[in-house]
């Protein structure tokens, strides 16, 4: 399949998909431009009040699968079963690209589960492994492949390239684009001590096709992504990379807040704030190919 990042539309500036604020998101559709969920909570054998959910966002927003569930990063293949349920997925969507994690998380039948998100090992064995599925899915899906870097305790050892290195390698070999999680770069470098501007730069960002903020916590002098603050205080050094990765992303089309948790009872502060934050920062610096999304 020939990959074009540029072909991509702009969806704007959205929210995670989550029930337990689903009134709250659609009251404010006026400022929301874009939901992102997650793939494997709307499958061909949902129930009904689950598939009525999805056509209820659906018919107000533009709506982008994000899986958890993939395991890019493990030996065995995919299983037939797990790529025609996403593909069954993007085409009911129209999505315009499909995104993933660059981790490995279960087995083969998806029998045993590590429980998170597990960084892989970044050698030329991996690379081939991680290559060959996606282009494997690029051709399946008949869609570009989004990968997100995640967060991890420390470096593995035993590799043949840094984390940026082998993500770059990747994409060079199948066009793929980057989700560009700011937060989790700005984690990375906080917990290990480096300095988070340089490690940003060493991305590709002219791969990058999201970009995900989230707020995390701070514990002990130790940043946890949880997904569960607003993106002030301890999450506050976030936006300054963010405004860096935004002048340098030419492909960027969406920025998604992932808030998982503790939304409590003020839906502006937990999530409008920084919604309207993103645009502000975003909006003028939109790459001049490509038109930014009007909400009337």
């Amino acid at each position: 399949m020939h990959v074009n990042l540029g072909e991509i539309p702009v969806l704007g500036v959205g929210i995670g998909l989550r029930e337990e604020i689903k009134d709250e998101t659609i009251l404010h559709n006026k400022e929301i431009d874009v939901l992102e969920l997650i793939t494997e909570q709307f499958t061909p054998d949902m129930s009904p009040s689950r598939r009525a959910l999805l056509d209820s966002f659906h018919s107000q927003f533009p709506l982008i699968p994000h899986g958890v569930g993939l395991s890019i990063g493990s030996a065995h293949a995919i299983p037939e079963k797990k790529i025609e349920e996403i593909k069954w997925l993007c085409d009911l969507l129209d999505a315009p690209y499909y995104s993933e994690h660059f981790s490995l998380n279960n087995d083969e039948e998806e029998e045993f589960s590590i429980g998170h998100l597990s960084p892989i090992w970044h050698t030329d064995e991996e690379l081939d492994i991680v290559v060959e599925k996606i282009l494997l899915l690029q051709e399946r899906l008949n869609r570009p492949i989004v990968l997100e870097n995640i967060t991890s305790s420390f470096d593995l050892p035993e590799s043949d390239y840094t984390e940026t290195e082998f993500i770059t390698k990747v994409c060079d070999r199948t066009s793929a684009g980057l989700l560009l999680d700011v937060t989790n770069v700005y984690i990375n470098a906080y917990n290990r001590k480096k300095d988070p501007l340089e490690f940003l730069k060493a991305f590709p960002l002219e791969r990058v096709v999201q970009m995900h903020l989230a707020g995390g916590e701070l514990h002990h002098d130790w940043f946890s992504d949880t997904h569960s603050q607003e993106l002030s205080g301890p999450n506050e050094p976030v936006w300054q990379f963010f405004e860096y990765a935004v002048a340098h992303c030419s492909n960027l089309r969406a920025v998604i807040i992932e808030r998982d948790q503790n939304f409590g009872s003020d839906f502006e502060k937990a999530l409008l704030e920084d919604v309207r934050r993103i645009r502000r920062i975003w909006h003028p610096v939109i790459s001049s190919s490509a038109k930014a999304p009007q909400k009337v």
